[in-house]
């Protein structure tokens, strides 16, 4: 026989169970549990990396990275962090549009640096190494950079003929 007094009770432990997984799950696996963009190869055509697809993970072999082709524009929002797996970098060819602020730098830095951007790697707490990760270069790129910090980087800047507006 049925009764409208059940569906209600099982309806209210449902419910219950909901919160305590959503709750459980919350506490297990915390602020560790973000979303991140995963990023690299080469590209040639405008790119637009928002806060919200933050932290971008550049994450391609070896020697390789993001390559910005000639004519094509990347454009970094404020508070954006980029992370790098090691020995990946940024090669620049265009042109990469950086402007944070001092309450919202651009942040970029090693894969393992969890001090922004959360636990990426799922190791616990973790700082970067200088040399986690190779370094932003390439060949006469145009660079607005505004409240930037690059971290754990093995060359940083390395640039040829750069165009740096002051």
């Amino acid at each position: 026989m049925w009764r409208e007094g059940h569906l209600s009770d099982m309806r209210s432990s449902h419910k219950f169970l909901f919160l305590f997984l959503m709750l459980f799950g919350i506490s297990l696996f915390g602020h560790n549990a973000l979303a991140a963009t995963s990023v690299g190869g080469s590209y040639s055509t405008d790119q637009h990396w928002t806060l919200a697809g933050s932290p971008y993970i550049v994450d391609v072999p070896l020697g390789e990275g993001v390559i910005i082709q000639s004519g094509v524009t990347l454009t970094i929002d404020r508070g954006v962090i980029v992370k790098f797996k090691p020995s990946t970098q940024l090669w620049v060819d265009g042109t990469v549009i950086a402007r944070g602020t001092v309450g919202e730098p651009i942040v970029f830095t090693s894969f393992y640096d969890d001090s922004v951007g959360g636990d990426t790697d799922g190791t616990g707490p973790t700082t970067g190494w200088s040399g986690d990760w190779w370094r932003i270069t390439g060949n006469d790129p145009h660079l607005e950079f505004d409240h930037v910090l690059i971290r754990y980087a093995g060359a940083g800047l390395e640039l040829s003929l750069a165009d740096l507006p002051v």
